[in-house]
């Protein structure tokens, strides 16, 4: 959970995905909204985006034209109430 009147840092977020029109990154951070912060696609097919958020941990999925999925890029998970894993994030 985000410690409040911590200082924020920067979290990036990235993902490789060829052939997707829409990548968005919904979380704690943002209330889980899939509508909330959309990536940008380079020309490298990957999709990225940055934010500030208070220091704290995390928990996020990537949303993939409508599909929820885990980071693959991301090292901690833990379980979610629907048998799959959210990614975790500390700053």
């Amino acid at each position: 959970m985000p410690v409040k009147n911590s200082p924020k840092k920067r979290a990036s977020f990235q993902l490789l995905a060829p052939g997707a029109s829409q990548v968005c990154v919904a979380g704690t951070f943002n209330n889980w909204n899939p509508d909330a912060r959309s990536l940008k696609k380079g020309k490298d097919d990957q999709f990225r985006t940055w934010m500030n958020l208070p220091t704290g941990t995390y928990e996020y999925r990537f949303v993939v034209d409508g599909e929820w999925r885990e980071d693959p890029a991301c090292q901690q998970h833990c379980p979610t109430p629907f048998g799959g894993n959210n990614s975790v994030l500390e700053l």
